[in-house]
């Protein structure tokens, strides 16, 4: 392991610490292995399986379980800390919102961890974005029209029918042989 595995290792470190504390604690005082913490580790045992098969699963997996952790649905320690408010009604309806302030600690040393990555993945999803890329079309058109400026009708008939172009030079030569009828 070189030293950014050992980087990206930690929060799975920290996970596995806090696994053999739950185990100890289960044992030492009769806690409950209950349905969050057993779906918790089963989930992070892909997760960790997952760092050395495929780290671009395993960077998204992980943020993806503690996100799941810190909004309660799964635990990593057999002792629930919930952080929030509970709102219960008598006709049966029941609220409970909370973070469990271990698994958010978690998150903001993946967070440190993978700042830049998760940075670079922000903005390419702006970038993917429908209106930027009609922008991008756009930009390409003029600039085909720029291009296709000099030819004639024939040669512009010719681009338009043929389906191996990209579709911002056949609009480009569509455009121009409209403008010009």
């Amino acid at each position: 392991m070189n030293k950014q595995d050992i980087k990206e290792f930690i929060p799975s470190a920290i996970i596995i610490g806090l696994f053999i504390n739950a185990l100890i604690q289960i044992k030492l005082y009769n806690y409950l292995f209950g349905p969050g913490l057993f779906f918790g580790y089963a989930l992070f045992v892909i997760v960790l399986i997952s760092f050395f098969v495929n780290r671009k699963f395993y960077r998204y997996s992980l943020g993806f379980l503690l996100i799941m952790g810190s909004i309660n649905l799964i635990t990593f320690t057999p002792a629930i800390h919930v952080v929030g408010f509970y709102f219960k009604m008598n006709i049966g309806i029941k609220l409970d919102i909370g973070v469990q302030p271990i698994s958010s600690v978690l998150l903001l040393v993946y967070y440190a961890v993978y700042c830049k990555q998760l940075k670079v993945l922000w903005s390419n999803t702006a970038k993917n974005n429908p209106k930027n890329s009609q922008e991008v079309a756009n930009t390409q058109v003029i600039q085909f029209k720029k291009t296709f400026a000099s030819k004639n009708n024939q040669e512009l008939q010719t681009i338009v029918d043929d389906n191996d172009r990209v579709p911002a030079a056949i609009q480009a030569a569509k455009e121009l042989l409209e403008e010009r009828k």
